[in-house]
């Protein structure tokens, strides 16, 4: 499904468009900056920059990226219970990422 149209329906629906780990593209590092910023152009409303299968650099340039663009800045382990690379909270990610955002109401 093309971005354009996989954000349209969940934004049509009621949802908010977050990309989930972006260091598992293969994007070239010097390019993420440029991918973000059209992914948010279509309506993109947040990144999830906390990942294992980001690297240190790509979770810093997530971050800046998200906070230029007063996007939702998420992350999480991906821990499926079934990958032995993956331990369930690492990374930590505090719920304080979202405090004020418009998913702030969800979490309880």
């Amino acid at each position: 499904v093309p971005a354009k149209d996989a954000i349209r329906a969940i934004r049509h629906s009621g949802g908010t468009c977050v990309l989930a780990h972006p260091g598992s593209y293969n994007w070239p590092e010097f390019a993420i900056e440029k991918q973000l910023a059209a992914l948010w152009k279509l309506g993109l409303r947040g990144v999830e920059c906390h990942h294992p299968l980001n690297s240190p650099s790509v979770c810093l340039q997530c971050v800046n990226f998200c906070q230029r663009h007063n996007l939702l800045e998420t992350g999480g382990s991906d821990d499926h219970g079934n990958l032995p690379d993956r331990q369930m909270g690492v990374p930590y990610v505090s719920s304080m990422l979202l405090a004020g955002t418009e998913l702030a109401q969800h979490i309880h």
